[in-house]
C-alpha cells in the first residue's frame, strides 16, 4: 500500500483521524463553563484541570484546545482533542471546514496568546510551551480578514 504523502487529500484525511470532539471522546461529564470567555474564576479553572487531567490520562497524546472565534466567526464546538503529531496548518485546514460563514476569499489566523505562530510547527511543541497555566488547556482564537478588499 502506497501513501502519497505530497497530496493534500491524504493530509486532510490523516488529520481528521486525529482530531476528536470531546463529546465524542467518551467523556460524558458536561461542564457548564462558558469557555468563550477570556477569564474564569478560580472555582471555574479547578473544573477545567481536572476535566483536562481526565482526558489527558484516557487520551495522553492529544491535545485540549479551546477555540474561540472573534468577530462574526462562530463555532457549534469549541472544545477538540487534537493529536499533537499534527501541526498548526493542518489544524486550520480543519476549523475552515467548521466554520460556516468563511468565503474562499477570507484568510484565517490562529492566535494564541496574542501572537501568531507559524503554521508549521506541531501543536505537540505549541502546547508545552503555550498552554495556560491553570488549567493545561490551550486557548487559540480564530480571526478571519478579507484578503481581497
Amino acid at each position: 500500500m502506497s501513501t502519497n504523502v505530497g497530496t493534500t487529500d491524504n493530509i486532510d484525511n490523516t488529520v481528521d483521524l486525529n482530531m476528536i470532539t470531546l463529546q465524542q471522546s467518551n467523556i460524558k461529564k458536561q461542564s457548564k463553563i462558558d469557555f468563550t470567555k477570556t477569564i474564569f474564576t478560580d472555582e471555574e479553572k479547578t473544573i477545567i484541570r481536572k476535566e483536562v487531567d481526565l482526558i489527558k490520562e484516557k487520551y495522553p497524546n492529544h491535545i485540549p484546545i479551546v477555540v474561540r472565534g472573534r468577530g462574526d466567526i462562530k463555532l457549534q464546538k469549541n472544545k477538540f482533542l487534537v493529536g499533537g503529531e499534527i501541526t498548526l496548518g493542518q489544524f486550520l485546514i480543519i476549523l475552515r471546514r467548521k466554520i460556516g460563514v468563511l468565503k474562499q476569499s477570507d484568510a484565517v489566523f490562529l492566535f494564541i496568546n496574542n501572537s501568531l505562530p507559524p503554521s508549521s510547527m506541531y501543536l505537540s511543541y505549541i502546547y508545552a510551551n503555550q498552554k495556560d497555566i491553570d488549567t493545561n488547556m490551550l486557548f487559540v482564537t480564530v480571526s478571519k480578514e478579507n484578503t481581497f478588499g
